[in-house]
This record gives C-alpha cells, sequence and structure tokens, in this order.
C-alpha cells in the first residue's frame, strides 16, 4: 500500500496527489510512466510521473476524473492508501541520456495543454539541472483550467500563458503562439524536425526506405521529394556527399 501525503485540487477536474514510494522516487527518470490501482477490483490506471523526490521518497501524479476509475481515486485523501503503484514504466525522455556537456545550454521549447502539463514539468525541471534552456508555451480554453503555472515559472526560462478566451495571457493557440515566436509554422517546423531526424538516421546506415518509416513520412517516394525539397538534393545524394567530405 502506498500512502498518500498530500493532496490538492488543481482544477474542478483535475487533482494532484504526492504518495510514498520510495522505489519509484529512487529510480523515475523524465517521461516514464506508472500504473496504479485503488482497491482490490479496481481498474489499472496508467499515469505520468509528475514529479519525483529521492529524498522525500515521494512520487508526485497528476489526475483527470474522466470515468469511474479516475473518479474513486480523486476521491481518495491524504493519509488514505494507493492499493498497487507500479513503476517506473517507459522508456525516459531520450536526453537523459546526453552527458552534462552536450545538454548545457541546450535550448528546448516545450509546447502543452490540459493534463498533458504534468508530463512537461519533470522535463524541465531535469533540464534547469542540466544547464540547458527550456522556454514552454501552456493552453487552456480559460485562465481557471492551467494547471502547474507556478511549478513551471520556477525552471522555465520563458513561460507563455495563452487561453482561448483570452482570459490569460496570449488569445488563441498554443500553436499560434508558437509561430509568432519561432517564424515559423506548425506544419514546417515538425518537417524540419523530422528531416533534421532523417539526417542522422541515414547517417547512421539505415536507408532511405527504414529512414522514412522512422521519421513518420507515408512512403519512401514522399521522403524523397520532401528530403530533396528541403535540401536540394535526394537523400541518396545527400549521403554520397557526406561520405566524400570525411
Amino acid at each position: 500500500m502506498y500512502k498518500i501525503v498530500e493532496k490538492r485540487e488543481l482544477t474542478p477536474v483535475i487533482y494532484k496527489f504526492k504518495v510514498e514510494a520510495p522505489v519509484i522516487a529512487a529510480s523515475a527518470l523524465p517521461g516514464q510512466f506508472l500504473i496504479i490501482r485503488s482497491g482490490e477490483n479496481g481498474e489499472r490506471v496508467p499515469l505520468t510521473i509528475c514529479d519525483y523526490d529521492k529524498e522525500k521518497s515521494l512520487v508526485t501524479i497528476v489526475i483527470q476524473v474522466i470515468g469511474h476509475s479516475s473518479r474513486k481515486i480523486s476521491l481518495l485523501n491524504e493519509g488514505d492508501c494507493i492499493t498497487d503503484f507500479a513503476g517506473p514504466l517507459g522508456n525516459p525522455a531520450k536526453y537523459v541520456n546526453w552527458s552534462d556537456a552536450d545538454l548545457k545550454g541546450k535550448r528546448f521549447l516545450f509546447i502543452a495543454g490540459g493534463l498533458g502539463i504534468a508530463p512537461v514539468y519533470p522535463q524541465v525541471k531535469y533540464l534547469k539541472s542540466k544547464g540547458a534552456h527550456a522556454d514552454v508555451i501552456l493552453g487552456a480554453k480559460t485562465a481557471s483550467l492551467l494547471i502547474m503555472e507556478e511549478e513551471l515559472k520556477e525552471y522555465a526560462d520563458n513561460l507563455y500563458i495563452c487561453t482561448d478566451d483570452g482570459s490569460k495571457g496570449f488569445k488563441g493557440l498554443v500553436t499560434e503562439k508558437m509561430k509568432s515566436l519561432l517564424n515559423i509554422s506548425t506544419g514546417d517546423y515538425v518537417r524540419k524536425r523530422r528531416l533534421a531526424r532523417a539526417c542522422t538516421l541515414l547517417k547512421e546506415g539505415f536507408n532511405v526506405s527504414e529512414t522514412s518509416y522512422r521519421t513518420g513520412f507515408s512512403e519512401p517516394n514522399y521522403f524523397s521529394k520532401a528530403f530533396k525539397k528541403e535540401f536540394g538534393v535526394t537523400p541518396t545524394e545527400w549521403l554520397g556527399l557526406e561520405q566524400s567530405q570525411q
């Protein structure tokens, strides 16, 4: 059994819990999740690890009330216990395998809204501890639905708030805010990131078809056309030029 030591209502349907879980707290990394269960016959609920404190042996989770199981968990109070609290599960964020020297000074941009804000927090906190820089764009329909704003202010270099109704910060979508900051549309930004990743995969020895699949392009011909439009040469020609310069 895992004891709840702190409970906080973030919105009328979103709650944050700090739970005593020494083993998970000692080994958790940004990007991982756990599975919890309340009661012997309770449903298994996967939740992102929102924070972890190795010294205090505490793990923080955030849950949104959607159905019966999440409502049952939301009704637990400080001093109550969660039956099962299994983790950490899943692969952590890729950059946790980078050296401190590689991370120091790097810049990251996170975009999140609603419950999706919770998994961003441990990543921004981790990057700050390694000397990296993180900007965060948070979005919600209205100001009352924003969560973890104050917590993120402590670690983000810049925190941008967006609300659909303009009740706080920028009035509009997070993608519109990103475009104003980067002077590039969301679609173009994603495409450029995918093609940059493709270059890395090609140099690592993956063929065009494998690279196309791994970077999310629908089929190799479309990938090759997008690659040539961006770099002026086909993937095969680009790799030949890279190899000739070594």
